[in-house]
């Protein structure tokens, strides 16, 4: 929780732009991907960088799977945002791709074997549904 607020208030009080705003929830999309695609390669087996191949759930580069599935949580809802811009409405080729990110997202999520991430998800993306009929 410590670490959301760092990184809220580092944004809330440093950012002027939308445009930089837009960058920063870009590389917390492009990194919640990377991150899942590192947790699945540690489900299967497969990890180059520390010993996470051997448990059975995973926790990428978190240390922790409930850390490893909010983080997972946060990008999922903001890769979906980014996905449904209103910059993005004329571009349906995009949509592929936000399909194949947030299904990279949800397995890996699913890999950490953590209910409260699944739970904040639903919450997560109630509350986007609900700003988004607004």
């Amino acid at each position: 929780m410590l670490s959301f607020l760092v990184i809220f208030f580092a944004i809330a009080l440093r950012v002027r732009e939308p445009e930089q705003v837009k960058r920063i929830l870009w590389v917390i999309a492009g990194l919640g991907t990377l991150t899942a695609l590192y947790g699945i390669s540690q489900r299967y087996g497969w990890d180059p960088i520390g010993n996470g191949e051997d448990h059975t759930r995973v926790f990428s580069s978190f240390g922790n799977p409930i850390f490893f599935g909010s983080y997972l949580v946060m990008s999922t809802v903001i890769s979906l945002g980014l996905a449904l811009d209103d910059d993005r409405k004329n571009d349906r080729w995009w949509l592929p791709i936000v399909a194949v990110i947030v299904g990279v997202q949800l397995a890996a999520l699913w890999f950490t074997g953590s209910r409260g991430p699944w739970v904040s998800l639903v919450f997560g993306l109630l509350a986007f549904a609900g700003l988004a009929a607004l």
